[in-house]
């Protein structure tokens, strides 16, 4: 299958074979006999020196808890970077520093399910009060994009999808009859391509793209989502 493809493709695009895949689009690509290794450590690498901040201190998380960043109410430009927002900007370099071979693990093996988890951090915002959603999901164990049509595509059928939230209220409101009669969610509930299952806010792995962490809570919301460095 894989020669197959090879010449479909040189016969629509110029294109050649290298051998095993190594680099692709600033990503590595590191392929083992029991899994897939992907990470950015020459990305990384490059920017800290195009940047000057190879010698920078490290540290271990790339935003403080208590940190007040936002947007500038009182400015009337789409975009207008301050001080505080560079020096954000260095943190996260700093934290690239300390963890330049972090990559995301794909083992070969293990149950192929696909469960997905969501959380909202409401009124997050420190000026604006708007509140921040986030999501990530697991395809055997491991973090993907929201791929159930595309698995779908491939004779893979996802139905009935669990979707892990820490909000009681979020799943009252899927599983209970509502006036807006096409509500989206719902209308995937009553399809079963979805369903609400609570989880503790402990375990909801999708905290990591809304809220920011101490280093414990944020090493342990890392390795949850197949966060690792190479062995």
């Amino acid at each position: 299958m894989c020669r197959d493809f090879e010449k479909v493709m040189k016969s629509e695009f110029e294109m050649s074979a290298m051998g095993e895949l190594s680099f692709f689009l600033g990503l590595q690509v590191v392929q083992k006999k029991d899994g897939i290794f992907i990470h950015q450590t020459k990305y990384v690498n490059d920017i800290l020196e195009r940047f000057k901040m190879t010698d920078a201190k490290s540290i271990a998380i790339p935003i403080p808890v208590n940190h007040q960043l936002g947007a500038v109410v009182d400015s009337d430009e789409l975009a207008d970077p301050r001080a505080s927002h560079l020096s954000a900007v260095k943190r996260i370099f700093r934290y690239l520093k300390g963890r330049p071979k972090l990559g995301i693990w794909y083992p070969s093996k293990g149950d192929l399910d696909f469960v997905a988890y969501s959380d909202a951090d409401y009124g997050g915002c420190n000026l604006m009060r708007k509140s921040t959603s986030g999501g990530c999901q697991f395809l055997r164990g491991r973090i993907v994009l929201w791929i159930q049509q595309q698995l779908r595509d491939y004779g893979l059928n996802f139905t009935n999808t669990p979707i892990m939230v820490d909000n009681e209220s979020t799943i009252s409101i899927t599983n209970t009859p509502i006036e807006i009669k096409h509500h989206f969610i719902r209308d995937c509930a009553e399809k079963r391509l979805i369903h609400m299952v609570k989880v503790q806010s402990d375990y909801n792995y999708a905290d990591l793209f809304t809220k920011a962490f101490d280093r414990s809570r944020f090493d342990f919301l890392l390795q949850a989502n197949g966060m690792r460095n190479p062995e």
